[in-house]
């Protein structure tokens, strides 16, 4: 049997390296199965500068230094999910994020997961809680295989 396959945010792969945020214990168990092959994650190719700027966001709070942040995204790279790029997509991104009224980057997940049929991981909990058409949306709250 495959083993399933998730489009998963930056939200979510940002909680494998900071563990006192909610439902980082979920991540840890997604990011365990994704390095045993019991699972797949896409994303599209923003979730390189959503997860840096995540990083970021983390030094100028003083939540972490600067020196461990680049220590931070180096752990996330090495486990990163398979990313794919939307350029083709463009105008259905823009149009999803219009019509949905949310950010191009959120539109981003749920353009690529309408397209391929793929559920949508998010750890984002206002995400979480949106519906959105032909779109499976799993919260990283309920998490399981």
């Amino acid at each position: 049997m495959a083993h399933p396959v998730f489009i998963v945010d930056a939200s979510t792969c940002l909680k494998w390296v900071f563990d006192d945020e909610i439902y980082a214990d979920k991540a840890e168990q997604l990011l365990k199965d994704h390095l045993k092959g019991k699972v797949g994650l896409l994303a599209p190719n923003l979730w390189f500068y959503e997860v840096a700027n995540g990083i970021k966001s983390a030094v100028l709070r003083s939540r972490i230094s600067q020196s461990k942040s680049k220590e931070l995204l180096e752990l996330v790279l090495k486990s990163k999910p398979e990313t794919i790029s939307l350029e083709d997509a463009l105008s259905e991104v823009l149009e999803n994020a219009i019509k949905f009224e949310i950010s191009a980057y959120d539109s981003a997940y749920i353009t690529l997961a309408q397209i391929n049929n793929i559920p949508f991981l998010t750890g984002d909990q206002k995400l979480g809680k949106r519906s959105f058409p032909n779109v499976k949306l799993v919260s990283l709250a309920d998490y399981h295989i």
